[in-house]
């Protein structure tokens, strides 16, 4: 996935008074820790696949979305190997998933509860309410 910035005018109503504003549109990867219940944000898919391992990924400890909220998987390119006595952590890219039970990113973020880590420094809030305006955006198109 290429980093990218587009804007995107938003036309909100507010009572009886409509507003304007310009999003400025960050590509960004959203990946939640089943562990801890924490989200992380990342500018970059390299930045978020050299995060976290490969069998930990495959593992299902982490869930990975894009920057509209939409669910991504791991495509393995190199597979992890199990020795009796050591792990090796395969590579993987994101794909468009194909799995059918990984919600959106705005309805698993009501699960989570802080964020571990976030380049743009952000709330949880914020994100959620970004990507409602993003998903408002791509529909005005």
């Amino acid at each position: 996935m290429a980093k990218t910035q587009n804007t995107c005018l938003i036309i909100y109503q507010i009572g009886d008074i409509s507003a304007f504003g310009i999003l400025w549109v960050l590509r960004m990867i959203y990946v939640s820790d089943s562990e801890t219940l924490g989200l992380n944000e990342f500018l970059t898919e390299a930045d978020a696949t050299d995060y976290f391992e490969g069998v930990d990924v495959e593992d299902g400890i982490y869930l990975f979305w894009d920057t509209e909220g939409e669910p991504l998987q791991a495509q393995f390119i190199s597979p992890n190997k199990r020795g009796l006595f050591s792990v090796v952590s395969g590579t993987y890219r994101l794909v468009p998933t194909t799995l059918c039970h990984q919600v959106h990113l705005v309805d698993a973020i009501k699960g989570l509860t802080h964020f571990e880590y976030s380049v743009t420094g952000r709330s949880m809030k914020e994100v959620e309410d970004e990507i409602y305006y993003r998903q408002t955006c791509m529909k005005t198109r």
